[in-house]
């Protein structure tokens, strides 16, 4: 589970499905969705959806824009 948040934490702006998560943390996808969530408290495609709002709040507080 851990090398497969850390994925999604690195790669958070690429296309990431639960199929890809799923063999990255070497388990299926339905013991991966439910085990993410019991582990980290969400499923993964909502913990990615957090990741790439935190970014882009981040990016918008420093001006960035990129």
């Amino acid at each position: 589970m851990l090398r497969a948040r850390d994925a999604m934490d690195r790669r958070y702006a690429e296309p990431l499905d639960v199929p890809t998560l799923a063999r990255i943390a070497h388990v299926s996808e339905a013991h991966f969705i439910r085990t993410f969530r019991t582990t980290f408290g969400e499923t993964p495609n909502r913990y990615l959806q957090r990741r790439r709002v935190e970014r882009a709040m981040f990016l918008l507080r420093s001006g960035s824009g990129v």
